[in-house]
């Protein structure tokens, strides 16, 4: 195996376009071909991977068949955190939980126990 480069830089940066590298993971099927899977909240989109590799040396490379599923994916990500970030009020809520006692620091509904308790009658 070869040593890992020093001299790489600690963006994570394509070596061979320049291009932004995001973090996923493997997925190595049973059948298939092997997959990147990138998390979008609860929801994992995936890519075909395909490999290559040089007759003269035995270097193998992976690429994503279909790099714009997970391109749309991080683009889908940034747009939904920055509009979940600056979300307006609703005219005629109230600015806290109505189920938050006024110091706010637990439900102003008590546990079933207790509730089951406080009905019981002699």
């Amino acid at each position: 195996m070869n040593a890992p480069d020093d001299s790489a830089p600690a963006e994570d940066v394509c070596r061979d376009c320049g291009g932004t590298l995001v973090e996923g993971s493997m997925a190595l099927p049973l059948l298939g071909s092997p997959r990147f899977a990138y998390r979008l909240g609860t929801t994992e989109v995936t890519t075909e991977v395909a490999a290559l590799m040089c007759l003269s040396c035995g270097t193998v490379r992976l690429r994503g068949r279909n790099p714009d599923r997970i391109r749309n994916a991080v683009e889908a990500k940034k747009v939904r955190h920055r509009h979940s970030l600056g979300l307006p009020r609703f005219p005629g809520l109230p600015d806290r939980s109505p189920f938050l006692p006024e110091g706010g620091q637990g439900p102003a509904v008590p546990p079933p126990r207790e509730r089951r308790a406080e009905t019981e009658g002699p």
